[in-house]
């Protein structure tokens, strides 16, 4: 796990990812298979970084939601020589004939004590405005994950 966001740095220690500093991407060249870029939004460094980090014929597969609209700058060159893969991903799609969605709440239900740690916030569906608003002032609000209830 690479990012910025100490809480959630260690949040994903104590659930047992390795972290890497921030700081030392640049030594990251070529080292992982698959790398999941989970940031998106209206930046590309998320991507570039991938793209230097994967090992040749390695994998890039994109969960992160970019802005609509948003084109980010890439190393193609470095992309195409290695023969390097991204792969678009969308949510809620099918693993070999399986549900994903299925998949997961399962895999939830299975770990529930373990990943309960991410949600940080269970609140009405009556205040979600409310709930964005504390996803946007996260870093004071130290929210990770809201579950709306009915």
């Amino acid at each position: 796990i690479i990012g910025k966001n100490d809480s959630n740095l260690k949040l994903a220690k104590i659930l047992g990812m390795n972290l890497i500093n921030y700081k030392s991407i640049e030594k990251l060249k070529q080292k992982y298979d698959v790398i999941f870029e989970v940031v998106g939004r209206k930046q590309d460094k998320t991507l570039q970084t991938a793209v230097y980090s994967i090992k040749p014929k390695g994998k890039i597969i994109v969960i992160g939601v970019f802005e609509k609209g948003f084109y980010g700058r890439l190393p193609l060159r470095n992309l195409f020589f290695k023969e390097r893969l991204i792969i678009g991903s969308n949510s809620y799609g099918y693993f070999e004939g399986k549900d994903e969605f299925e998949m997961a709440v399962t895999m939830l239900k299975e770990l529930r004590k373990k990943f309960s740690r991410i949600i940080t916030h269970i609140m009405p569906l009556k205040d979600f405005r409310k709930g964005l608003k504390l996803l946007k002032e996260k870093k004071n609000s130290k929210v990770i994950k809201i579950v709306f209830r009915p």
